[in-house]
């Protein structure tokens, strides 16, 4: 009696899924998950999705097609179009796809679509949602301005000291920067850095020989180009600005008038020099040409 109340319950709970099914081919979308959870931007994410055919007939030329739009983008090496000449029965397939999230992705949910048909159905879209982090490791390279020797002006050359911060946690591996200005020769144009760990700096020298320009401000436009740790290749700009000021100004802060003190000190080196140099010579010549037998005073 127990057997056949057990198999009348077990029954009742199958009954619903089956009158669920239908003999015409009908495709359910699952996304059973994605790795790591949540994603990061900058990196790598592996997507599962399920296709599963909850009919007793069987789905022919099945065509399901992942339409990646920003922040992501399907690795090289995938294919964004998967075709199943057919999916039977009550049965299901796994999709596997590997994707890459942008590095500037804004944290928050994101959208994957996915298009599929078979023989008899039109297309349909599947939209997915994907949470998204900020990178944790990225590099962030600031470019600072710093000393220029002497000021810099017009038909002059200076050198001009700038510095490049990492100001990110990331680590920024096998720099190189290119330098360049609209209106001076920069020497060197380009300068391997090496690598950049988080709150490291580096000082970069640049001799810039500039044109006959107004006097103004012009840009000094910067180009690195590194590693992530990924081994992804990274390529950012920036920009620092120099004053140029005239010939005139450039001369009056290069020679500058002397100080009142160093009148005194030439004052007292005079007196010196006079005390035991031209007196003792002048005293040396009167006892040269002195007449014989005259006392010395």
């Amino acid at each position: 009696m127990k057997k056949i109340i057990l198999f009348a319950v077990l029954l009742m709970m199958v009954c619903p899924a089956f009158a669920a099914m239908t003999e015409t081919p009908n495709l359910e979308i699952y996304q059973q998950k994605y790795e790591p959870y949540p994603a990061e931007a900058g990196k790598y994410l592996t997507l599962f999705i399920e296709v599963f055919n909850n009919a007793t007939e069987e789905a022919g030329n099945v065509t399901l097609i992942l339409e990646p739009e920003y922040p992501f983008s399907l690795d090289k090496n995938e294919q964004a179009e998967r075709f199943f000449y057919e999916i039977p029965g009550i049965d299901s397939v796994v999709l596997q796809y590997k994707i890459r999230v942008d590095s500037k992705a804004v944290e928050g949910w994101n959208e994957l679509k996915l298009k599929y048909h078979f023989t008899g159905g039109s297309w349909v879209t599947r939209k997915f949602e994907i949470y998204v982090t900020e990178a944790e490791n990225e590099s962030e390279l600031e470019f600072i301005l710093g000393q220029i020797d002497p000021i810099a002006y017009p038909t002059g050359t200076s050198t001009v000291s700038i510095e490049i911060a990492n100001i990110a946690p990331g680590t920024a591996y096998y720099t190189i920067i290119e330098a360049s200005c609209p209106v001076a020769k920069v020497i060197p144009e380009k300068t391997f850095v090496g690598t950049l760990d988080a709150d490291d700096f580096d000082t970069l020298d640049l001799d810039m020989t500039f044109d006959n320009v107004t006097p103004g401000r012009y840009p000094i436009n910067f180009v690195a180009r590194y590693k992530d740790e990924d081994k992804n290749k990274v390529v950012s700009n920036a920009t620092v600005y120099i004053e140029l000021v005239s010939q005139e100004e450039a001369l009056k802060e290069i020679i500058k008038p002397t100080p009142w003190y160093m009148y005194l000190v030439y004052i007292i080196v005079a007196l010196l020099v006079l005390k035991f140099f031209v007196i003792g010579w002048l005293k040396r010549i009167y006892a040269f040409f002195r007449p014989a037998g005259q006392k010395r005073k």
